[in-house]
C-alpha cells in the first residue's frame, strides 16, 4: 500500500524461516492488540487476491482473520494500518522463498521518552518469540548505507544466504548466529545493550534511543563499525556480490523449503530450463507474482525504480549488464525471479495470459496465437546480454499489431523467444 504520510517511520523487521509463520497471525496481531494505543490498529488491507480491499478492523474478527490468513498462503501480504496519533504500519509478507517477512513501523518521532522506546523493544521481543526470528533489526530508513562497489553506488538487500546485511539501532541474533559467532564475542559486544534471548539468540542495541543517529551520525556509524570488526567483518554485507562471506546453518530452511516452491540459490548450470518437471513449473507458476515482488525488494536496484513498469525494463537490463561486467555467477534464484519479474510486467501491460501445453516444455506467456517466453528471454539477457527493453519494444510495437493484421484469419501459433 501506499503510505499516506512521510513522516519518518522506524522500521523493525523480522526475518523467519520458521514452518508456523503461517499460522501466527493471531499471535503476533493479539501482542499489538493487547498494548492497545497506537499499536491497535484501525484498518486492515488486504492482499492482491481480495483486490487490495481495506475494512476496518476488528479485534473480535482475529479468529477469523487468522483462517483467511492461512487459507491464502499465495497472498504476497497483508497491513495493518493505524494514522493518529501516530502513523504505524505493520505488515505481514509471505514470499515463499527462504525467509519471510513481518514487519512494524511507527512515526518516529512517538519516540521521545525511554518508556516508548522499551515498549517498542518489548513488542519486537515477543515478535521474535512467536516468529523464531534469524535476523531482525529495528533502524530509522537513513542507517542503511550505501556502498560503492564494481556494480557502482549500491544500496543493500537482504539476502541471509549471501551476509548479514548491517548493525543497526537494534540487532536481532537468532541462535543460529549465536552459534557462528560464539556465546561470549557476543555478550562483550561493545555497545549500549547486550540481551540474551529465551531460545539463545541475541539482542544488541547500540545507543540509548534509535533517534541517537540523527543527533550524530558518524559517531553512530563508528560504533556500528567496531562491532562488526569485533563480531568478524567477513559475515558482513560490504556490497560486493562476488565475495563469499560467512553465514550460518539456518534453523528451518530445509524442511520448510522441500514442502514449498522455493528454487535452491546454487550457481546456474547449463541447460537448466529443460531439466525441471512440470510440476515444479506449476509452482514457479502459482507463485511467480510474489517472486517478482521478492526481487524488485531485495535488489540491489533502488524499490521505486523497479515498479513493474515497461520503463523499468531498462533498469534491469543496465543492473544485469553490470552484474556481468563484474563477473557475477547468476544463481538458479536469480534467474527464476528476474524471469518473473518480466512476466509480471506483461502481464500488467498486456493482459498476457500462462500457457503450458502439454508440448511444452517450459511455460510462456501467450496473447492470441502469439506465444512468448520470459525465461528463455531471462537466460538470453542475463548470460548473453541481450536486452529486455527490446525485446519488450519489439514484441509490443512490431510483432502483435503485425500479426494481428496480417495473421487475423489464421490459426497457427507463433513462438517468440
Amino acid at each position: 500500500m501506499s503510505e499516506s504520510k512521510t513522516e519518518s517511520l522506524l522500521y523493525a523487521n523480522h526475518l523467519t524461516a520458521y514452518p508456523g509463520y503461517s499460522a501466527s497471525f493471531a499471535e503476533l496481531t493479539e501482542v499489538l492488540v493487547s498494548r492497545g494505543g497506537i499499536y491497535l490498529p484501525e484498518m486492515i488491507e488486504f492482499g492482491e487476491k481480495d483486490g487490495y480491499k481495506q475494512i476496518p478492523f476488528d479485534p473480535e474478527n482475529i479468529d477469523r482473520l487468522s483462517r483467511k490468513w492461512s487459507d491464502q498462503p499465495n497472498s504476497p501480504g497483508w497491513t495493518l494500518v493505524r494514522n493518529k496519533p501516530v502513523q504505524v504500519i505493520v505488515k505481514f509478507s509471505r514470499y515463499l522463498l527462504d525467509f519471510e517477512s513481518f514487519s512494524i513501523h511507527v512515526q518516529s518521532d512517538h519516540f521521545r521518552t525511554p518508556k516508548d522506546i522499551d515498549e517498542f523493544v518489548s513488542i519486537n521481543k515477543e515478535c521474535y518469540s512467536i516468529l523464531r526470528t534469524a535476523y531482525g533489526f529495528i533502524r530509522l530508513p537513513e542507517m542503511v548505507k550505501t556502498y560503492r562497489s564494481s556494480l557502482g553506488n549500491v544500496r543493500l538487500g537482504i539476502d541471509l544466504k549471501r551476509a548479514i546485511p548491517d548493525v543497526y539501532w537494534a540487532t536481532f541474533l537468532g541462535p543460529e548466529y549465536v552459534e557462528m559467532f560464539g556465546r561470549n564475542k557476543l555478550l562483550s559486544v561493545p555497545c549500549n545493550k547486550v540481551e540474551e534471548l529465551h531460545d539463545g539468540g541475541v539482542l544488541l542495541v547500540l545507543t540509548p534511543s534509535p533517534l541517537d543517529y540523527v543527533k550524530d551520525a558518524e559517531g553512530f556509524d563508528r560504533l556500528r563499525q567496531r562491532v562488526k570488526e569485533h563480531l568478524g567483518i567477513e559475515a558482513f554485507d560490504n556490497g560486493d556480490r562476488a565475495m563469499t562471506r560467512r553465514i550460518p546453518k539456518f534453523r528451518y530452511v530445509d524442511e520448510t523449503r522441500s514442502s514449498t516452491t522455493h528454487i535452491p540459490s546454487e550457481e546456474w548450470k547449463g541447460d537448466y530450463l529443460s531439466q525441471v518437471d512440470r510440476d515444479e513449473w506449476r509452482v514457479w507458476l502459482q507463485n511467480n507474482r510474489t517472486l517478482a515482488i521478492a526481487f524488485a525488494q531485495e535488489s540491489s536496484v533502488e524499490p521505486s525504480k523497479l515498479d513493474f513498469s515497461p520503463e523499468s525494463l531498462g533498469t534491469l537490463d543496465n543492473y544485469i549488464q553490470k552484474l556481468r561486467e563484474a563477473g557475477v555467477k547468476p544463481t538458479v534464484d536469480f534467474v527464476m525471479k528476474v524471469a518473473a519479474y518480466v512476466s509480471q510486467i506483461l502481464i500488467n501491460e498486456k493482459h498476457a495470459n500462462w500457457s503450458f501445453a502439454e508440448s511444452e516444455t517450459i511455460p510462456s506467456l501467450s496473447l492470441g496465437e502469439i506465444h512468448f517466453s520470459p525465461l528463455s528471454r531471462a537466460e538470453k539477457a542475463i548470460f548473453e546480454g541481450e536486452r529486455f527493453d527490446l525485446w519488450f519494444r519489439f514484441l509490443v510495437d512490431e510483432l502483435i499489431p503485425k500479426v494481428k493484421t496480417s495473421n487475423s484469419g489464421l490459426k497457427s501459433q507463433q513462438y517468440f523467444h
